[in-house]
């Protein structure tokens, strides 16, 4: 039936378009029943759950389910017999339906309403404590779901099928801490969280089943394992989700379990919340959380999310630090403890502002933490003479890149640099505190040391180096261009006083023309900058 049913509407279509009839019937009637069609007898998507009692039998309930583990073809799957079941009867049987997962059958037997609240499942003895989380799998789905489920508006039917409720169950038949127990190991600590849990960072989510139900009225059940269950789920339902998805669907996760059940089911629902937000708040985000003690960044968009992966936190370093094109906001996830000092420096950022954060580490000895228009990071230690000294000198470099900026851009207009203070107390909680600076008169100025960078004949970047308007260039000295700049300084300096030389204007449109970038972002002025204030203090290191 199903087979002719279909071919009778592609007949129908293609016989309506060879014979130029479309004026004769409505062409939103005929997509109307092609997409009934479709939900009713297109099984063959990722996860479908078949539904073959649509309106057809009053009741098809049984008194009594039983589930067996049997091979099939060399694969060990769950097969549903109507009526109890013994094990020595598993042969001849009578089978309803088979499922490589327990739960994705007893899902089919919900939703096809095989299986009733006075259902009773049966399964093997040694399956003692899986038969008791099923009840409470299948109570779980009564309360949540009633079925039989609705049929789709028309108005739902003209448009994408698209999620309207998730249903998460969380460790179905299984439980980590319980098995740790069994061993005699008893896990307690300060570190809660469920994703990186204790000082081990234990992931303590084994398993996620997880339910779709689209505005379509289709049903899709897909089963995640192992420790990136959270993420695989979360992945499928921002995919899932897309760009014509009008509204947040409804979200409720459950967890089973006798250890921290709640707090993970909790955890779950808010981050999956959280993250749902961001991506119906219109703006590509990015969502950074730490699970197994390793890190993931989420890129949150309607338009195709996807994942980036860091083992530690020089590796978020790292991520953050890579150039970027447009302006994408990081919102770190509150569980995320061991990066305190970026979370707190990146709930300040703004599109369009750059931000200097300075934390001082020893006497002398610093963190800089620089955020720029765009949110990129530039990050260094380095030591310093006076923190009055290392900041000025960044001011004057932030002047000299926002000014070459707006004469290579003119939408360039950017806000005046933001300068704060990093004081890290107990518990390593931050406090960010605005850094009280005097204006940059003449008494803050130090040696004004400028570098233009432009592309040699094999292609390789080259610096003439500019000193108080005294000139070193590449082109008459070569490799000796910062050794020559270095001896000029030292020869400047009264008395020969030992403190570091800084590039404080850096002119790099001779590479942004090559390259057809347009204007560079603050952040890579500042990984230049890096590099030669490097090789111009080893310089000044090797002549004292």
């Amino acid at each position: 039936i199903q087979t002719a049913l279909m071919q009778s509407y592609r007949q129908l279509s293609h016989r309506i378009k060879r014979m130029n009839v479309s004026r004769l019937i409505n062409k939103q009637d005929l997509d109307l029943l092609g997409r009934k069609l479709l939900i009713c007898f297109e099984h063959k998507q990722a996860g479908k759950i078949e539904l073959i009692n649509q309106g057809i039998a009053p009741d098809i309930s049984e008194e009594i389910l039983s589930f067996h583990q049997v091979m099939v073809n060399e694969t060990l799957q769950w097969v549903q017999f109507a009526g109890h079941v013994p094990a020595s009867a598993v042969a001849s049987g009578p089978r309803i339906h088979k499922d490589r997962s327990l739960f994705k059958s007893v899902t089919w037997a919900y939703f096809n309403g095989i299986l009733t609240e006075t259902t009773q499942v049966s399964l093997p003895s040694q399956f003692g404590t899986l038969q008791k989380q099923l009840r409470s799998y299948a109570h779980t789905l009564q309360d949540m779901v009633q079925i039989p489920l609705p049929a789709p508006s028309p108005e739902a039917l003209r448009a994408s099928g698209v999620p309207e409720k998730l249903l998460l169950f969380i460790n179905l038949g299984e439980d980590k801490m319980e098995s740790f127990a069994q061993r005699g190991m008893h896990l307690v600590s300060e570190r809660s969280d469920p994703l990186s849990y204790g000082s081990r960072g234990l992931n303590l989510i084994e398993c996620i089943d997880l339910i779709l139900i689209n505005s379509w009225k289709e049903v899709f059940a897909t089963h995640y394992r192992g420790s990136e269950a959270v993420l695989d789920s979360l992945m499928y339902i921002l995919r899932k989700i897309g760009s014509r998805t009008p509204q947040k669907p409804l979200v409720h996760v459950v967890c089973s379990g006798i250890s921290r059940a709640e707090s993970i089911a909790r955890r779950v629902q808010k981050l999956l919340n959280q993250v749902l937000d961001l991506l119906f708040s219109g703006t590509n985000s990015m969502y950074l959380l730490e699970i197994n003690q390793q890190y993931r960044m989420i890129d949150v968009d309607l338009n195709g999310s996807h994942i980036i992966s860091g083992r530690n936190a020089q590796e978020v370093l790292s991520l953050l630090s890579q150039p970027r094109r447009r302006f994408v906001p990081l919102v770190f996830d509150p569980h995320v403890h061991s990066l305190k000092i970026l979370s707190s420096i990146y709930e300040k950022n703004k599109q369009g502002q750059v931000q200097l954060f300075l934390r001082v580490i020893e006497r002398q000895f610093a963190e800089i933490y620089v955020i720029d228009e765009l949110g990129g990071l530039f990050y260094e230690q380095q030591p310093f003479h006076t923190k009055e000294g290392l900041v000025n000198q960044y001011r004057l470099f932030f002047k000299s890149v926002m000014f070459r900026q707006q004469a290579s851009e003119v939408d360039a207009l950017l806000d005046e640099p933001e300068l704060y203070e990093v004081q890290v107390g107990r518990g390593n909680e931050s406090r960010i505190l605005r850094y009280r600076h005097p204006s940059l008169g003449a008494e803050n100025l130090f040696h004004q040391v400028a570098a233009v960078g432009q592309y040699d004949p094999f292609f390789q970047v080259q610096f003439d180096v500019y000193c108080d308007q005294e000139e070193f260039t590449y082109l008459d000295l070569g490799e000796e261009v910062f050794s020559e700049a270095a001896r000029f300084i030292v020869g400047r300096r009264r008395h020969h006083e030992d403190y570091p030389a800084y590039i404080t204007d850096l002119d790099l449109s001779a590479i942004e023309c090559h390259d057809g970038t347009g204007a560079l972002p603050t952040s890579q002025y500042l990984r230049y900058k890096k590099q030669l204030d490097e090789k111009l203090n080893r310089r000044l290191r090797s002549i004292k």
